[in-house]
């Protein structure tokens, strides 16, 4: 029987592969955070920005390290491990590096990213290199580079927007059918009605596929001393997934959970850990003084 399923996983791998279902280079949001939101990322600025979009990173405060599991359909093919930092750089900017092992030992995906992003005013701009890696057992490995930009601009005190493509150079995987992995456009604008409600929506496009939509919201429940308490949710249309998650944060250490449906399938689970290093996260570098609390946007 494993001998059968060691000849059957990688053609369906490759089925899913085709339709973008499950492969990590084909879904360019990470953090249980971000899959709370229904999968919106484009303005949220922590570390976990250089797996989402680089160019937030200008807007994190310190040094963050996060580390982080996914589980999806509670199948072991299917698990995550992320773990990446972000630290002042060069030029007053902001640097980040992200690596990714998704699969098993039958099929896997490695990708290790390093991005820069720098803030002048209002705008940010980031730019990041990706060393992408595919491996199915009895089929070899392949090698690839992806290079990715975003932006993020603050319009006024309530509506940030953000813009991001991955895969600008269009990476080729095999000279059979032209087979490339996929570029993917994506903008999207985050609203703040009241200061503990964010609303975040986005459109995704990659250009092989039809475009998607995707919504989220993130309501502070407690800001009490060093303890905040975040409750999210969202949805997607691609696959049209229902998402939910919590988060809570004490001073420089952050966790955050969330999972996802999918009707036909069941359900995924997502586990994130961010912490500072340095001033915690509840303090704002700029305010120290006026404030202790720095929501985590």
């Amino acid at each position: 029987m494993k001998k059968i399923y060691s000849y059957l996983f990688p053609f369906l791998v490759f089925i899913l592969l085709q339709n973008n279902c499950f492969a990590q280079f084909g879904q360019v949001e990470s953090g249980a955070r971000t899959y709370g939101m229904g999968r919106t990322s484009l303005t949220v600025a922590d570390s976990w920005a250089v797996l989402n979009n680089v160019a937030a990173l200008s807007n994190v405060k310190g040094t963050e390290a996060f580390l982080g599991y996914s589980n999806r359909f509670t199948l072991s093919g299917l698990n995550t491990l992320q773990a990446g930092a972000t630290f002042d750089a060069f030029f007053d900017g902001k640097m980040g590096v992200g690596v990714t092992r998704f699969g098993d030992d039958l099929y896997n995906e490695h990708r290790l990213a390093i991005g820069y992003a720098h803030k002048i005013s209002n705008m940010s701009i980031g730019i990041q290199a990706n060393y992408l890696q595919t491996s199915i057992q009895g089929y070899g490995t392949s090698h690839n580079f992806a290079l990715e930009m975003g932006g993020v601009a603050q319009l006024s005190e309530t509506l940030t927007l953000g813009m991001h493509i991955f895969n600008i150079n269009q990476a080729k995987v095999a000279d059979f059918e032209d087979e490339r992995i996929p570029t993917i456009m994506r903008i999207g604008i985050s609203y703040k009605p009241v200061e503990r409600v964010t609303v975040n929506f986005e459109t995704e496009k990659d250009t092989e596929y039809p475009a998607s939509f995707k919504a989220g919201i993130e309501y502070q429940a407690i800001n009490h001393n060093e303890n905040q308490v975040f409750i999210r949710t969202g949805i997607t249309t691609e696959e049209f997934l229902a998402h939910f998650g919590i988060g809570y944060y004490k001073g420089s250490f952050g966790l955050d959970y969330a999972f996802t449906t999918l009707p036909q399938v069941g359900y995924s689970h997502h586990v994130g850990l961010i912490y500072r290093f340095g001033k915690a996260r509840n303090q704002n570098n700029d305010q120290e003084e006026k404030t202790n609390v720095n929501v985590p946007h």
